[in-house]
């Protein structure tokens, strides 16, 4: 019984065949994957609070501001949950968003009262 009190090698044993190229170079050691936890996502700005704010802005006839009011709920989501920044353009953008569809409603409001106002047949005077 032989007892062994120095430390132990561990056994390793290298394929360095597999790090050569075709050509005899042999390759950089992978790079190891990294992926993002939400801890490193804290502090970074909402991408839904900035095309809420954005979309707000462009309207497109109420197209936008419904978009703006959709990311707007959505980045303050994000805001509270993962601790992103952001919330305030997130805000921004629902309120406008909102007041882009309530003067989206109040055009198309105007547009038809215009049109059911107007004489049916035109009237030119006749010399």
């Amino acid at each position: 019984m032989g007892l062994h009190t120095g430390p132990t090698e561990p056994d390793v044993t290298v394929d360095f065949a597999s790090s050569l190229r075709e050509d005899g170079q042999t390759l950089p050691p992978p790079k190891p994957h990294t992926q993002r936890s939400e801890q490193s996502r804290k502090g970074e700005i909402s991408g839904m609070a900035i095309a809420s704010l954005v979309l707000s802005l462009l309207w497109m006839w109420g197209v936008g501001s419904v978009l703006a009011i959709i990311f707007g709920r959505m980045g303050e989501r994000q805001c509270d949950e993962e601790g992103r920044t952001g919330r305030g353009m997130a805000t921004a953008g629902k309120v406008i968003g909102i007041c882009g569809l309530i003067l989206t409603g109040v055009v198309a409001i105007l547009i038809i009262v215009a049109a059911l106002s107007m004489p049916d047949t035109p009237s030119y005077s006749s010399y």
